[in-house]
């Protein structure tokens, strides 16, 4: 295999596991990113391997792994603020709760 297409099938598997993780997301689920900063430096020493000889090449596959990149972390900002939201008012509603509570029971 070249460096060419060890830096093309990096690419490849690495813009397919962002783009799998954008889908769970965008289901509600959750994702596990353990792994894809190994996985993305690995792909940019392949591409560094080809030495430059094939930038025209890469050049798509890469940006389109940027933009995909920057939609991941956007939808990852998004719902980790509206988690902080919830979070917050879980927190207001459960204090409101304990101010009708005294050691005995409820207020009557």
């Amino acid at each position: 295999m070249t460096a060419t297409e060890d830096a093309r099938r990096r690419l490849a598997t690495l813009s397919d596991r962002v783009g799998a993780a954008r889908a769970r997301l965008a289901q509600g689920e959750t994702v596990d990113l353990s792994g894809l900063e190994t996985e993305a430096r690995a792909t940019c020493e392949a591409i560094t391997r080809t030495g430059g000889t094939d930038a025209g090449a890469l050049t798509p596959l890469v940006t389109i792994l940027l933009d995909d990149l920057d939609k991941l972390g956007a939808e990852l900002a998004r719902q980790h603020k509206e988690l902080g939201a919830k979070l917050g008012q879980l927190n207001t509603r459960q204090q409101a709760a304990r101010a009708y509570i005294t050691p005995s029971g409820p207020k009557r």
